[in-house]
């Protein structure tokens, strides 16, 4: 698909800054599993939350109220911010766009005012990119013998979910429904993200086999922040077996 043709090529730099809403994010986030050109343009706008970061409190707080004229003179300056600019005028292009300017605006001066580094909505909070939490083992919430840790590492884009899920020699105590326990193709497993409105998505899958160990990787476009749990569900029969929750 083109971009001329595509009606998500506009959103990559509200997705990069957190701007979408968390429909409009999963949406976007099915469209770039199949769109090469999407995913190179949302990795071409990885910088941008890092740039904002480096933005002079003043240039930030002029940003808002004279947008023009601001450009122009960061344009002629040598500040890290060169290539802000550039990347403004990009999320302009569209009403998308305008909606993640606007957002990155409106934070600079928060972030003014509050005397700190600007923060973008939808990334996580005095994070540092590639930023991890301790390991979690995960609570189990239904009998079985699967066993599973988890990390969360914050990237400018999200979190990626690291796990290590471990399945005992033994069989399950209840067979999944008109089957044997662990049959010879495996059981399959997922992993489903829950957020703080309570949206649940799903991350990853994968096949398990007694007394083996599978280390799934899963993305969300969520902050560390936005997850209120991670749990890992049968899919035959949508169970939940292992929950680790975020609550604060």
């Amino acid at each position: 698909m083109t971009l001329r043709n595509d009606p998500f090529a506009e959103w990559d730099a509200a997705y990069v800054l957190g701007a979408l809403s968390p429909s409009e994010r999963r949406e976007f986030e099915d469209h770039l599993a199949g769109c090469a050109e999407c995913t190179s343009a949302v990795g071409e706008l990885t910088a941008m939350p890092g740039l904002l970061a480096r933005v002079p409190a003043d240039d930030a707080r002029q940003l808002l109220l004279h947008p023009q004229s601001t450009q122009q003179h960061l344009q002629a300056s040598s500040s890290p911010a060169d290539s802000l600019p550039r990347l403004l005028a990009a999320a302009r292009r569209s009403r998308m766009r305008r909606r993640a300017f606007t957002v990155t605006a409106t934070v600079a001066v928060a972030a003014c005012a509050a005397a700190a580094a600007l923060i973008v909505p939808g990334l996580v909070t005095g994070a540092v990119d590639g930023a991890s939490s301790a390991v979690i083992a995960m609570s189990r919430v239904n009998p079985s013998t699967l066993s599973a840790d988890i990390r969360l590492v914050s990237e400018p884009w999200g979190t990626r979910i690291e796990s290590n899920c471990h399945y005992g020699e033994k069989p399950p105590p209840s067979p999944p429904p008109g089957g044997s326990n662990y049959p010879t193709a495996g059981i399959a497993y997922a992993m489903y993200v829950t957020d703080r409105s309570g949206a649940e998505t799903q991350v990853s899958s994968w096949l398990a086999r007694p007394g083996g160990t599978v280390t799934p990787t899963a993305t969300t476009s969520l902050s560390r922040a936005e997850i209120e749990s991670v749990d890992i569900r049968a899919v035959s029969t949508g169970e939940v077996m292992l929950r680790s929750s975020f609550g604060q």
